[in-house]
């Protein structure tokens, strides 16, 4: 719950300006991108067609070159040929040698019929606008909306925040970044690969409503012993590949944060720390993995009575153990995961929510001929636990003039006041989910129909929810630079806090299923030089989503769901309503000059008392425009331009109507953001080891992020008359310099 608060709480004010203005770099790659990995090998078919690693969003069926940075050999040679076995549809990445540089190529079997971005590791380590950081690229593509300008939270296609999923090597994570000025929850060395499903995804993909993001890491490299090490102003993050005997591969990898002392010199109300490790160990078809985060935020008030205040603690962390098995014989190819994981957010007295679980997951697939068949059984069973405590409800401004006090009793409880509610309640939770998917290709792979379904079921505190989604995609390739493609189905979950936070699911399930509805058709045109264009148009229809209340306000508000208690009643809302959309992208992918211009026109709405109204992530206009140039010498510059529309607010002009719930609900635009990111590398590389240097600054034009309205408290005159200031928007202008070292071989 305090996480809520802390993201919100960039109200602190001019001070907390100066916060951003101190913030160091995270996770850099050298300039030269980054080389091939070493994974499972599988040998590639000779009807295997090439499929570059594209620097932009859109996966390409053209052969475009990506340059190869990883540090070579001794001898001068490149790196082996690699695969990722992970994803039985993809074959080897192999090295080879053009001009005096080295370039990588993946060579696929097919294309996925839905929109699907996938981004190679080698082209988004430079990218300007990400602080060298793999997983910051979601908020450079079409369809991915920042409500909260600044901060790592993401509206896709209109959807909530709370309906999208991570995901990293197949497991499930509540979240991708550290908070405030941290970085990804992962090295980013270690990300091979990230894919982005805005929506129209197949029926492997289950249990959100919304977008999806996938991660895949890679092993330690064949090809002897590694280190990577970096060194910023409040962070410090090592890597070690190692080679052993047997075709034993093991890496290692950390990141621990030091801002506190730093942030305090600037504001001694903000204390924050936070880390990460990873490990992984490799051998032959067996994968095991351990990963986790942790991140603690303290923010304290500003005064000393007892006037509504921030919330003063964020506890969060999540941990993982994985062992995964993989391989193929003959047309069969399988995967098999146990998955042990522990999640928990609360104070930082140690007080929250905990949740311990054990998901194991399997699928099996099946080429014959032109026919592929994928089917896969997934079960988890989670224990819920939690102790009670403050969680600040009643001293959060954006809350105080909302609901009040949170309701402690819910319609039909045994009447045991519980600040937590619903969320905390002990529960044990049982989830199974099993799907099918098939896929053909005709009239010589010009046509492609993928066709699946999956079921879900969720149990806890005696509620049973079951869930049946169709899906179906269709791609056209009349022409090899043209290409169509359209897809749609159900897309179901069970209710979910409005933001991801750990150790908070499978709860409140009497709420019944969310479900998304709808589709989406794009249009790809291969140009010359490099170039490409893709046009997109989405729809879809949301049911029963849960979303916050409106902030400091109750106009048009819902009353909060009868069965809900706690923390729960007061943050949490159930809504219909609706998003469509137009995306444009238009990229160059190769060559020393490439990048992309993404625009997205969009409307999400919510179904509120006083009638259909804009959602409150809603965002009408997104341009993404970025540049990249490789100069002379191994360096690297590049540039991003962004700008978004300012997400709704509700302005209540007469304050004594400030609680009408038939009064009009986001009839203003909080102002537009424009922001201008900056990038240099420089790399240099030795004999047996390398150097990389690189200086970036986001939003260099230092725009004032503005994150919602507060309306002071209604205060009557002496003489009867009123005396309402006018309400005050919540924000402050940043900037962040970002320098830093890099260091391996």
């Amino acid at each position: 719950m305090a996480l809520l608060a802390g993201a919100l709480a960039f109200g602190l004010g001019p001070s907390a300006g100066r916060l951003f203005g101190l913030r160091a770099s995270w996770g850099q790659e050298p300039a030269a991108g980054s080389g091939a990995r070493a994974s499972q090998a599988s040998e590639p078919s000779a009807a295997k067609r090439p499929i570059a690693a594209t620097a932009a969003a859109a996966e390409s069926a053209s052969a475009d070159v990506a340059r190869d940075a990883s540090p070579t050999n001794a001898d001068g040679a490149s790196a082996p040929a690699t695969a990722d076995a992970a994803n039985p549809g993809k074959q080897p990445r192999r090295s080879k040698r053009a001009s005096g540089r080295f370039v990588s190529e993946v060579l696929a079997d097919r294309l996925p019929p839905t929109d699907r971005f996938t981004l190679q590791s080698q082209a988004t380590r430079t990218l300007p606008g990400t602080l060298g950081d793999p997983l910051r690229v979601l908020s450079l593509l079409p369809g991915v909306g920042a409500p909260l300008p600044g901060l790592p939270i993401f509206s896709i296609r209109g959807a909530s925040p709370g309906t999208s999923a991570y995901y990293l090597d197949g497991m499930r994570l509540p979240q991708l970044f550290h908070l405030l000025v941290g970085g990804g929850v992962v090295h980013a060395e270690l990300v091979d690969e990230v894919a982005f499903y805005p929506s129209g995804y197949d029926a492997r993909f289950g249990r959100a409503a919304g977008g999806i993001v996938t991660a895949e890491t890679r092993g330690a490299r064949s090809d002897g012993q590694h280190f990577d090490g970096t060194l910023r102003l409040y962070d410090v993050s090592g890597l070690l590949e190692l080679k052993l005997p047997h075709g034993v591969r093991i890496t290692a990898s950390g990141h621990y944060g030091y801002p506190g002392p730093i942030l305090n010199a600037i504001d001694k109300r903000i204390t924050l720390d936070y880390w990460d490790y990873q490990l992984r160990l490799d051998w032959r078809f067996l994968t095991v993995q351990a990963l986790g985060a942790h991140d603690t935020l303290e923010l304290a008030s500003e005064n000393e009575d007892t006037e509504p205040v921030t919330a003063q603690s964020t506890r969060i962390s999540f941990h993982r153990l994985q062992v995964r098995a993989r391989g193929n014989q003959g047309p069969l190819s399988g995967e098999a995961a146990l998955i042990g994981g522990y999640d928990d957010a609360g104070d930082r007295s140690g007080r929250g929510v905990h949740k311990l679980f054990l998901n194991a997951k399997a699928q099996l697939g099946l080429r014959v001929g032109f026919l592929r068949l994928l089917a896969g059984l997934d079960g988890e069973v989670s224990r819920f636990t939690a102790e009670n405590f403050e969680v600040g409800l009643r001293r959060l401004k954006f809350v105080y003039d909302l609901e009040g006090p949170a309701r402690s009793i819910a319609d039909g409880s045994d009447g045991k006041r519980d600040e937590l509610g619903d969320i905390g309640s002990e529960r044990v939770g049982l989830v199974g989910s099993a799907f099918v998917q098939g896929e053909g290709e005709f009239l010589s792979r010009r046509v492609q129909v993928s066709m699946g379904a999956r079921f879900d079921a969720y149990h806890a505190g005696g509620v049973t929810l079951l869930g049946l989604d169709p899906r179906m995609s269709l791609r056209l390739r009349p022409q090899s630079w043209l290409e169509l493609r359209v897809s749609g189905g159900i897309y179901q979950q069970p209710p979910m806090f409005p933001l991801l936070l750990p150790g908070i699911d499978t709860f409140a399930l009497q709420l019944g299923l969310q479900r998304a509805t709808g589709g989406s058709i794009s249009q790809e045109l291969r140009l010359p030089a490099g170039f490409s264009t893709q046009l997109s148009a989405y729809y879809q229809r949301f049911d029963n989503f849960t979303d916050l209340p409106p902030l400091g306000s109750r106009a048009c508000a819902a009353p909060p769901p009868a069965s809900l208690s706690g923390a729960a009643a007061t943050l949490v809302r159930v809504t219909d309503g609706q998003a469509y959309g137009f995306e444009a992208l238009v990229r160059r992918s190769s060559g020393r000059l490439s990048g992309w211009v993404a625009y997205t026109l969009s409307r999400s709405e919510r179904r509120f008392p006083c009638g259909l109204r804009p959602a409150d992530y809603d965002q009408t206009h997104i341009v993404n425009v970025v540049v990249q140039a490789r100069l002379p010498w191994r360096i690297d510059v590049g540039a991003r331009l962004y700008f978004a529309s300012g997400r709704p607010e509700t302005l209540v002009e007469n304050p004594q109507e400030r609680n009408d719930v038939l009064l009009d609900r986001n009839n203003i635009r909080l102002p537009d953001f424009f922001e201008l990111d900056l990038r240099i590398d420089k790399y240099f590389q030795f004999r047996r080891h390398y150097l990389a240097l690189f200086l970036e600054v986001v939003n260099a034009t230092f725009s004032r992020s503005v994150f919602y309205l507060t309306t002071p408290e209604f205060v009557p005159s002496t003489t009867g008359m009123a005396s309402a200031p006018p309400p005050r928007e919540v924000g402050f202008a940043w900037i962040l310099p970002s320098i830093g070292l890099r260091i391996g071989f």
